[in-house]
């Protein structure tokens, strides 16, 4: 099975090396062959205000409105998940002045969920950047008995059904890795969904669970096994993949980027991809972004289209097994 930043490497090579002609493409003459924009740009974040989604977005927000010369308003449409302002979003006029931030696998699970009754695709937006990646990691306490994560692998082998995990909600990455590592191991862990990821680790640090499916914010006191991204995390050099230490299926990264309407004029889309990677690959934005806890990675355009693709795709298997486990 596919791991869910199979194009990041490529794409994120690549687009390094496209970022690096976009940051100069949004010049004065470029802007002046369209009157877009010339008034305000509303951009929908699908989650509650103070989270890493609304961080990133707002940091971007503020420094586009240098670039457009116009407002970039932030406004928070939280529910179901991100579904109602998703909703929002692919029922939005295409000509520029509503986008969004697009988290995944958030936006895959919503699509794929028969009882989700999505009236979007991955078909309904133009894909504009993707921001922030933040892979998942599995750690387990101090005194654990597990030093590798092939000593981890064989225990939920040796043991179906006994060791226990929680995810911060279901189809949540967290809870999709827990899926990938039972697909690898050939066994079953004890499951529970909290809600949200400080719930989740409270029970973990409190001896109710046996492994940890958490990110880098959560680590503290914690040891961690593995890294599910391709690559190590430049945060966390000295820890191993799980694809390095043998486990190429154990692969999820949550990503965070910003997509329209889908049918946006070519020019307009164009214009947006330019500003979001200058804003975006600046190093004053990167330097707020590293302050902030936001692990920039970007991927810009159709890469970003193709990498957005692959990833729901990845997840088509992981959101049939978890309904087959709850039938």
């Amino acid at each position: 099975m596919q791991g869910f930043d199979v194009p990041i490497r490529k794409a994120g090579m690549l687009a390094r090396v496209l970022v690096a002609s976009l940051a100069t493409a949004l010049s004065s003459a470029a802007m002046a062959q369209s009157d877009y924009p010339n008034q305000p740009i509303r951009l929908i974040v699908p989650f509650s205000p103070g989270g890493g989604t609304d961080l990133g977005a707002r940091l971007l927000a503020n420094d586009l409105e240098q670039v457009f010369g116009v407002s970039v308003v932030v406004e928070n449409l939280p529910g179901a998940g991100s579904q109602l302002g998703l909703t929002e979003l692919a029922n939005a006029k295409p000509d520029g002045y509503t986008i969004g931030a697009v988290n995944q696998p958030a936006l895959d699970t919503i699509i794929l969920s028969p009882e989700r009754q999505a009236t979007f695709d991955i078909d309904s937006f133009d894909y504009i950047i993707n921001h922030v990646s933040e892979p998942i990691i599995i750690a387990v306490r101090p005194d654990s008995p597990y030093e590798t994560l092939k000593d981890l692998v064989a225990e939920v082998a040796a043991r179906p059904g006994e060791l226990r995990v929680a995810t911060s909600g279901l189809l949540t990455p967290e809870h999709l890795a827990q899926l990938q590592l039972e697909q690898v191991a050939r066994s079953r862990l004890r499951i529970a969904h909290f809600n949200g990821a400080a719930e989740s680790m409270t029970q973990f640090r409190a001896g109710r669970t046996d492994i940890a499916f958490t990110t880098a914010s959560f680590l503290e006191g914690l040891k961690p096994l593995a890294i599910l991204s391709r690559e190590r995390s430049n945060a966390l050099p000295d820890l191993p993949t799980a694809v390095e230490q043998g486990f190429p299926d154990l692969v999820m990264v949550s990503t965070r980027g910003f997509a329209a309407p889908a049918g946006l004029p070519e020019d307009v889309l164009a214009t947006l991809r330019d500003a979001f990677a200058q804003v975006a690959q600046s190093e004053s934005h990167q330097l707020k972004a590293a302050e902030s806890g936001l692990s920039v990675e970007i991927v810009v355009g159709e890469e970003y289209e193709a990498f957005a693709r692959s990833n729901f795709e990845s997840a088509r298997p992981l959101v049939e097994l978890a309904q087959q486990q709850r039938n």
